[in-house]
């Protein structure tokens, strides 16, 4: 799933280019022929602003965090720059707040996930963001209220009778390796270890 155009405007604005077509821009109407030949739907997200300032700011810093097709900088289908079409420089602090404030904690609908897990299908990361999303992984594995949230989403779910078998082949694989072994024997024997310690220290204590 990829930002593929940012826009101004009010009412249903932000569906005319799906309704209606976009004639003035090519690119932008190539990339929704290819969404409606695979029976997908564009999902659109609303950003209400204060004013239209405040939204031609918005437009100008979402385009620049996103980058755009036609310059070779990102995903948008955007032919300019935002707001007046000029290059956008940097923005106060309290409309870059307000942007991250729109886009965090947004939770996606079940169709949303469907499209974002065909969109991503197949492609491939380059090291850098690779490494970007394992501390990404590291921190929120660390984190209590995370692992608390997944713990209660996952408790009691039935698996597809496909990715039981799936789990099953990978711990089958991974279990058989060497290194996988020696780690769970080194794990017992700790486990052994801590349970005799603590048998041998209720003997000292009576």
């Amino acid at each position: 799933m990829q930002p593929i155009y940012v826009g101004k405007g009010w009412g249903r604005r932000a569906w005319q280019h799906w309704e209606k077509g976009c004639a003035h821009n090519q690119l932008f109407q190539r990339k929704l022929d290819k969404i409606r030949a695979a029976e997908l739907m564009p999902s659109v997200t609303i950003i209400n602003t204060t004013s239209e300032d405040v939204a031609l700011d918005v437009e100008r810093g979402l385009i620049a965090m996103y980058g755009r097709i036609n310059i070779r900088t990102g995903t948008l289908c955007n032919l300019t720059a935002g707001g007046d079409g000029y290059a956008v420089g940097s923005l106060p602090d309290e409309h870059k707040r307000k942007i991250a404030d729109s886009i965090r904690g947004r939770v996606r609908s079940d169709e949303h996930r469907k499209n974002l897990s065909v969109a991503l299908s197949g492609k491939k990361h380059t090291p850098e963001t690779i490494e970007k999303l394992k501390v990404l992984a590291a921190a929120k594995a660390a984190d209590p209220e995370f692992r608390q949230r997944l713990s209660s989403k996952l408790k009691g779910r039935a698996l597809s009778d496909d990715l039981a078998e799936q789990r099953r082949d990978f711990l089958r694989q991974m279990n058989s390796s060497p290194e996988r072994r020696a780690q769970v024997s080194a794990q017992m024997k700790a486990r052994h270890a801590a349970r005799k310690a603590a048998q041998l220290k209720e003997i000292s204590d009576a």
